[in-house]
């Protein structure tokens, strides 16, 4: 088995390039078509701590981000959370990312 290689800052990020790879890296980038392909909804919380960007419950299988974030930190936080997603050991906990675990 060839060695994992690194091309994020995180295993989630790795995770979320692996999807853009199995769809083919389509340009330009659909943020939604990743996140119907990973069968996540999406849902806005003005309610979430300041230091939340994006939590994933994978139980309900939707991204919830903090309301008001830019188009950019968005989908940056949706590629991030369904990189979680896409990771099978991830899938069984609850993941809470902070300003600090999406740079």
């Amino acid at each position: 088995m060839a060695p994992t290689v690194r091309v994020g800052c995180s295993a989630a990020e790795d995770a979320a390039y692996a999807v853009l790879a199995e769809l083919g890296f389509p340009l330009p980038l659909d943020v939604g078509a990743v996140r119907e392909y990973l069968g996540l909804d999406l849902e806005r919380d003005g309610g979430l701590p300041p230091a939340i960007r994006g939590v994933l419950d994978v139980r309900a299988r939707v991204i919830v981000i903090q309301e008001g974030l830019g188009r950019a930190a968005e989908e940056h936080v949706v590629l991030h959370e369904g990189g979680h997603y896409h990771l099978p050991r991830h899938r069984a906990l609850l993941y809470r990312c902070s300003a600090f675990d999406l740079p």
